[in-house]
């Protein structure tokens, strides 16, 4: 009778877990595969700092931003928020002013989360 019980526990919150829109682990995998997002390294490009971004898919709202690090963080130096076409690549440019950070693309689609790579220390 124990391992009844048990089972019906387990089946309850499985039954449970559907009803209150959890998916299983397969679906969440299929819908991030829709969308797919790969941040550039930052580059300098003449008195600027570009950061790029590029998808494949449907990937909804998106934001991109240009940062450099400072001693409280990472400081936004250009952002943009879009909604474009799926497939597609966008630069960004930002003021590179004085002296020499550490640079990173960051970025955020709708349908896919928050991504960066790998940040670059440019003179300016």
């Amino acid at each position: 009778m124990r391992i009844m019980r048990m089972s019906v526990g387990i089946t309850a919150l499985t039954v449970a877990g559907l009803l209150a829109g959890v998916q299983p682990a397969g679906a969440a995998t299929t819908q991030a595969a829709a969308c797919s997002v790969s941040p550039g390294i930052p580059y300098k490009d003449g008195a600027h700092v570009r950061g790029t971004v590029a998808w494949v898919g449907d990937c909804g709202q998106m934001t991109l931003k240009v940062q450099r690090k400072r001693w409280y963080g990472w400081q936004t130096m250009n952002s943009d928020t879009w909604t474009k076409d799926p497939d597609k690549k966008v630069g960004l440019p930002a003021k590179c002013g004085d002296g020499t950070y550490d640079w990173r693309v960051w970025v955020y689609a709708e349908k896919a989360g928050g991504f960066t790579n790998s940040s670059r220390k440019i003179t300016c």
